[in-house]
């Protein structure tokens, strides 16, 4: 729902996160990003040891998007599961502050 509701927005928006997800309607790409966030940074964040979305939807997922056009900074964290940590969190807060300052 990350990637859908940022690409896919008509008017530009500063960044998106997404957090242990995958490219959903990946066949959609790249008419699915809208001209005005074809641009957008995206932070993808994922857990190195999810048994739920396994670490593999994030490389398949960033290497479409990155072939759509999109620029997206990726982050893995070892030995995380399905869920957060500090440091993944500090990571979005920091993504976060860089393109809304920007």
């Amino acid at each position: 729902m990350a990637l859908a509701s940022t690409l896919g927005y008509s008017k530009r928006l500063a960044g998106g996160v997404v957090l242990s997800g995958w490219l959903a309607m990946e066949d959609q790409y790249p008419g699915a990003v809208a001209p005005a966030n074809k641009a957008t940074p995206l932070l993808w964040g994922h857990g190195g040891a999810d048994p739920t979305v396994l670490t593999a939807c994030q490389a398949h997922g960033i290497a479409a998007l990155q072939k759509a056009g999109c620029t997206v900074e990726k982050a893995t964290y070892p030995g995380l599961g399905h869920g957060s940590s500090p440091q993944e969190m500090e990571d979005v807060k920091d993504f976060l502050s860089k393109v809304l300052s920007a």
